[in-house]
């Protein structure tokens, strides 16, 4: 048994949820801490309408639907009887293309298909001052 359980952006990945949220139930003592964390429907979504405008085949997959800010917690309070969202200032301020880079082949689903987004590539078209806004 434990007394702290940790979940971060990890329940959106479970394809079986109710049964991943009731062992780390289980596996708490009476009275402990769960914590977790997740993305909301529009998390980085000024990425991806920048990326499709230079390339319409662009996916930007929202994995975070499944388990995300607007129903996560209706599935955790179904094991657990407190469930207390405390928001996070997650607005980041990109001003480098190499940094810019780096969140797009991070997120799920893109790979070494988009290599034609380098640096120079990027730099040519578009000058970037990017803020994720709530």
């Amino acid at each position: 048994m434990f007394d702290v359980a940790i979940a971060n952006h990890l329940l959106y990945h479970v394809s079986d949820r109710r049964r991943a949220i009731s062992e780390l139930h289980r596996v708490l003592n009476p009275g402990e801490l769960l914590l977790t964390a997740t993305n909301g429907a529009y998390h980085l979504i000024e990425l991806a309408k920048l990326v499709q405008r230079f390339d319409p085949s662009y996916m930007n997959v929202r994995g975070a639907e499944s388990f995300g800010l607007e129903n996560g917690a209706a599935q955790l309070s179904e094991f657990f009887s407190e469930v207390e969202y405390l928001p996070f200032d997650s607005n980041i301020l990109v001003t480098e293309v190499e940094r810019l880079l780096h969140i797009l082949y991070c997120e799920k689903g893109n790979d070494s298909s988009y290599g034609h987004f380098d640096s120079p590539w990027l730099n040519r078209s578009v000058r970037i001052t990017w803020v994720s806004l709530p």
